[in-house]
């Protein structure tokens, strides 16, 4: 993973960071990494699913756009997707899927 990765997605990851933390009436800067307060943690999965779900990014390089373990990455769209399927009605759940269709609808204008 490269430098040159980011110059091609510039603004994908920022944008997505930027909208879930809004909702969660955060800022970029509360979704650091190092942090495993469980509101960040549930934003960085949702971010993760949301990249992987709406630009196909392999784990590898959510992992590097994200400053987090690969493994990491694999276990929280699993689990979120786990979530979808089973038809929980959570708030992470309610979230992912606005924050998915959000991006979707922005995209076909």
């Amino acid at each position: 993973m490269s430098r040159e990765f980011l110059d091609r997605h510039p603004l994908t990851t920022q944008q997505t960071l930027a909208e879930v933390a809004a909702h969660f009436g955060m800022t970029l800067g509360d979704l650091r990494p190092d942090s495993r307060q469980k509101t960040q943690t549930a934003i960085r999965a949702i971010v993760a699913w949301t990249l992987r779900k709406r630009y196909e990014f392999s784990y590898p390089e959510l992992a590097f756009m994200l400053h987090q373990n690969h493994t990491t990455i694999m276990h929280n769209v699993r689990k979120l997707d786990a979530a979808i399927q089973a038809g929980e009605d959570s708030q992470i759940v309610r979230v992912a899927q606005r924050v998915l269709l959000g991006l979707v609808d922005r995209a076909a204008e």
